[in-house]
């Protein structure tokens, strides 16, 4: 066989093994969502309490106990889950292309919705790994990016307004600077 065609071959292979592996992950997310609005409209009908979901959780690992995800910590979030993203649509938004794994930490790490969304749009357009993500929240990426509206582009040359953009998302860059014209920083650029 021909270099080229097996190199075809093992594309198609490898481009159906991540095709598949999103599916799966959007089925996964649609489960957990759908568990996580089964438990938070259930819960809240007949009062329960967090001993239930205990309950629950020995029970489902007893009926499929080949079946991850399943525990009490997870049957949490998979109601953080419903109750952060109510429409049984997540699957069309960018968290619902996001691993499990991305998902709890966006619920552990934020009360605020926003905040979610930001960093659930940015993970699944730059094709976070968790633990860049994990990185970008601990280092505070939304909060120095802001609005992301600057003057740099009509300020600067273009090489040199990518710069500044970049210095303002990399908070080591800013202690780089010093006095002077030589050590502006990016705040002395966006004054003009």
């Amino acid at each position: 066989m021909r270099r080229p065609c097996r190199s075809a071959i093992k594309r198609e292979v490898r481009g159906a093994r991540l095709q598949a592996a999103r599916v799966v992950n959007t089925e996964l997310v649609r489960l957990y969502w759908r568990i996580g609005r089964l438990i938070l409209d259930r819960g809240s009908e007949q009062g329960w309490g967090s001993n239930v979901i205990g309950h629950l959780a020995v029970d489902l690992q007893r009926e499929f106990p080949s079946t991850k995800g399943l525990s009490r910590s997870s049957l949490f979030y998979m109601r953080k889950l419903a109750a952060s993203w109510p429409e049984a649509a997540i699957v069309q938004q960018p968290a619902g292309q996001l691993p499990w794994g991305h998902l709890m930490v966006l619920l552990d790490r934020f009360d605020e919705q926003t905040d979610r969304d930001w960093y659930a749009a940015r993970a699944d357009e730059a094709g976070w790994s968790r633990k860049v993500l994990e990185h970008h929240i601990a280092t505070g990426l939304h909060p120095r990016l802001g609005s992301g509206i600057t003057n740099f582009a009509d300020q600067l040359a273009p090489a040199d307004s990518y710069l500044a953009r970049e210095m303002v998302k990399d908070p080591g860059l800013g202690r780089l600077g010093g006095s002077g014209s030589a050590g502006a920083g990016a705040a002395d650029v966006q004054r003009g």
